[in-house]
């Protein structure tokens, strides 16, 4: 925020009297204002007003006030000492200075406020400064920084008090020496060649660097004059050390962002403890079950390490260690176990602290040690140090935890905890890729639930959701442990048996069908259930997976239609895909024939259930099939490339119903229309979907895009550039099925987006259990921290609607609303 030109009038009514100079640098450092103490004291002229202070104040003034300026623009006041030179030729000035950070309305650093005070008079310089004015020495000896003086050969003919305590010398063990003899370590490093320079140029000169011969980081300006050179000096030591730690810790987070090992981030963690705190080596054990093990000890022997690796949490002073901090004095009165305690010694470890590892909300995740010839005291400060690097590591592990989760549901199906389609397909295609040179045997087999829709019509969802658990269940113990086994649909599973030859694959089939026809018991009620298996054979039932996957539904399906429970695929089984070449070719005349037709699903706010939006939706009824479901007649269309021009009809479609409730006289109303992953990779998508706008005349901010994570994640680059050309077109862009893909947080955070739609998959977890709320909860923040909005889908029941209020998310939709409508029921039911 600027500086108007009220505050600055009043401003200078308070100030023009004051005998304090006072400056005043606007938002980009120029001179805002000034009063007559500053144009007096620093030579400053009307015509420099709105000028940058660097090019007003004299160069030797200059490096006094960009060292301070550094600290205030990091938001907090600074007070220092320093040497001006005067307007006066030959004079210098010893000046008080505080700086001063002015915020605006929106609390912005908007300028600052630069308060000058003389110390002492001017002084003369033309002489040299030397011992011999009082008011001189007085000056010197009082200042708060350290200051020493060279003559033009090098000798030192003063050092102030300040200047003693830093190089841990007195003054009249050093006055009249040579600076190169009484400080060696000056030879050879930056710090002579700047000095000379100073010397032989008669520049003002400010150098920074680390000084082997105290180790310390000093700063240093060096003012010269006829007689030598005026130097002052301050020890940066700290603020080194803290630029280090914040450099340290901003390359963790990196490391955690990018999802590096946890390993590598935790070692990065005990090697920024280390550099903290010279001369002792850091530890950070987890917890895992009863014991804590050794996750990062870069400077630990390995032995120590072994001997720190398993030890149980329930003994001290391990117990204590997880739970706050402690300190122990002397290891040679540690608890047993006594071969830790030797090996301890042995490396010359005489002390140890410890902090807890936590996340903040969650039990103890272990421990963060540190080991030293000598304790730490909590009065000094470094176990602050401690206790730093633990939250950074709690963070660490808490995303590492939810990442290794994120994954595991992308991977996973939530109900059973067996495999997705996409895992089990990743999983078929590599090892075919390793059996493919050996010719080792392959069976594929494709289990299929019969009629398992009635066991949802007749006892409810939640009754088909246990049975599917419990089927999962049944059909892991019917493989050898390791088996690939998924839920690629509601009710159909996948195997995969390695090394199996077609007898070996019917052996398993057939205790399969027998682990499932044992009866289901519930409470109350008990029934049975059948299921038809499908086998296909590597090399005779296909060599490439989707051969295999394809034979083997059509194995599936002749096991159901005869009823034999398993069919191996034989080279006739082809009705099958003839019937999907059928509905294909059904499906290329459906739009002419004006058999599709769009529903429209209301998004609502979960409060009070107001629709805000809708998301169109297709459907296809045939004239002799009837209702054809989407999940049998949209793959085929994306097979077919029939989804290109099926996907331009239903954009098109909706942007014109969109227009018409419009020019009806119904409020705007946002419509979100799904987009294939082959519209999208279209170049000219960006065009056509601007061509339907036009041609409709519908609103650009009332139609949403909704893509698949997958679909985006496939080429991040091209996805981005697609997205920013329909961004500016002006509709949005929602990622539906959020969490169901590969997407890392960084990759989210370049995809020019609005919404993140949670997966019903995700939604489906939160009633009854809490094993979906931390899922759904991250995904909630991650999409604040973004400023995204975010839609649950799949809303059934009361109790989901009122989690996700509680967790932050204010839309949703699903059939606990409404299901998906024809276009002349939606606004008859807003």
């Amino acid at each position: 925020m600027g500086l108007t030109q009220h505050s600055v009038g009043e401003f200078t009514t308070v100030s023009n009297g004051t005998p304090d100079a006072l400056l005043l640098l606007g938002p980009a450092q120029e001179i805002a204002w000034m009063n007559p103490a500053a144009a007096r004291l620093l030579g400053i002229h009307p015509e420099d007003q709105g000028k940058l202070w660097t090019e007003v104040l004299p160069t030797e003034a200059q490096a006094s006030m960009r060292w301070g300026l550094s600290v205030v623009l990091q938001g907090q006041p600074h007070r220092f000492q320093a040497l001006l030179p005067g307007a006066i030729m030959a004079t210098v000035h010893h000046c008080d200075v505080l700086m001063t950070p002015l915020r605006g309305q929106e609390g912005a650093l908007s300028s600052v406020l630069v308060i000058l005070r003389e110390r002492e008079p001017a002084l003369p310089l033309t002489g040299g400064i030397g011992m011999n004015s009082i008011e001189a020495a007085e000056v010197l000896e009082n200042m708060h920084d350290a200051f020493f003086i060279l003559d033009a050969e090098w000798r030192l003919t003063y050092l102030n008090p300040q200047a003693e305590r830093l190089v841990g010398l007195r003054a009249t063990d050093l006055l009249g020496r040579d600076l190169w003899e009484a400080f060696p370590d000056l030879r050879g490093s930056s710090w002579e060649s700047r000095y000379r320079e100073a010397m032989r140029e008669q520049k003002h000169v400010c150098h920074e660097d680390y000084y082997t011969g105290l180790n310390t980081w000093f700063t240093l300006d060096m003012h010269p004059h006829r007689g030598g050179l005026a130097v002052y000096f301050q020890d940066i030591s700290e603020r080194k050390r803290e630029e280090r730690t914040q450099e340290d810790r901003n390359t963790i987070l990196e490391m955690v962002v990018r999802g590096q090992p946890l390993s590598e981030v935790l070692n990065q963690v005990a090697l920024m403890v280390e550099r903290q705190l010279p001369g002792y080596a850091c530890s950070l054990t987890l917890k895992e079950g009863d014991a804590l093990f050794v996750a990062a000890a870069p400077s630990l022997p390995v032995a120590l390490r072994d001997a720190l690796d398993g030890l149980p949490v329930d003994e001290e002073p391990l117990a204590s260690m997880i739970r706050g901090t402690v300190i122990v004095k002397d290891l040679e009165e540690l608890t047993p176990p006594n071969d830790l305690r030797t090996l301890l010694l042995a490396g010359d470890f005489r002390s140890c602290t410890a902090v807890p590892i936590s996340n903040g909300h969650a039990a103890p995740l272990g421990s963060l040690a540190v080991f030293g010839k000598r304790p730490l005291e909590k009065a000094d400060g470094t176990i602050m140090h401690l206790d730093r690097a633990s939250q950074l590591s709690g963070v660490a592990i808490e995303h590492h935890h939810l990442t290794a989760q994120l994954l595991h549901h992308a991977k996973h199906d939530p109900l059973t905890g067996l495999m997705n389609r996409e895992a089990f397909n990743q999983c078929l295609e590599e090892t075919l890729q390793a059996v493919r040179g050996d010719q080792e045997p392959l069976a594929f087999l494709f289990i299929d639930l019969d009629d398992f829709k009635s066991v949802n019509d007749t006892f409810g969802h939640h009754v088909g959701d246990a049975v599917l658990e419990e089927v999962a269940r049944r059909l892991k113990t019917q493989v050898r442990k390791g088996t690939p086994l998924a839920r690629i649909s509601g009710d159909e599973f996948t195997a995969l048996l390695p090394f199996t030859q077609e007898d070996g694959a019917e052996l398993v089939a057939r205790r399969i069908l027998e682990a499932l026809g044992r009866p289901f018991v519930f409470p109350e009620r008990e029934f049975n259930l059948t299921a038809s298996i499908g086998i296909s054979v590597v090399p005779g039932g296909g060599r490439d997976a989707a051969t295999l996957q394809r034979n083997a539904d059509l194995a599936m399906y002749r096991a159901k239609s005869q009823k034999t429970g398993f069919a191996v695929f034989r080279s006739e089984m082809n009705r099958r895909a003839y019937e999907r070449f059928q509905l294909a070719s059904y499906l290329r005349r459906a739009a002419e024939l004006q058999e599709l037709e769009l529903h429209y699903q209301p998004v609502v706010f979960l409060e009070d259930g107001s629709v805000v939006a809708v998301e169109a939706l297709l459907r296809w009824r045939h004239p002799h099939l009837g209702w054809v479901s989407p999940a049998h007649f949209i793959p085929i269309a994306e097979e077919t490339g029939l989804i290109l021009p099926i996907g331009e009809w239903v954009l098109r479609e909706a942007c014109s119903q969109g227009a018409a409730w419009l020019a009806a006289g119904h409020p705007p109303l946002r419509i979100a229309v799904n987009v294939a992953s082959l519209q999208f990779e279209r170049p000219e998508f960006a065009q056509i979907v601007q061509a339907c706008l036009q041609e409709t005349g519908f609103p650009a901010e009332l139609l949403e895009l909704e893509l698949t994570e997958r679909t985006v994640m496939r080429n991040v680059d091209e996805s981005v550039g697609q997205m920013r050309a329909l961004r500016n077109l002006g509709v949005s862009i929602s990622i539906d099925d959020f969490g169901t893909g590969y997407s890392s947080l960084s990759q989210l955070a370049q995809l020019p987006i609005n919404i993140l739609k949670i997966d019903r998959a995700f939604v489906t977890q939160l009633a009854g259990t809490s094993g979906g709320t931390p899922l759904v909860q991250a995904i909630i923040n991650l999409a604040g921290a973004l400023q995204l909005t975010t839609i649950a889908e799949g809303i059934e029941s009361e109790e989901e609607r009122s989690i996700l209020l509680n967790l932050g998310c204010t839309l949703g939709q699903g059939y606990l609303f409404a299901k998906p409508l024809p276009a002349g029921d939606v606004m008859g039911g807003k």
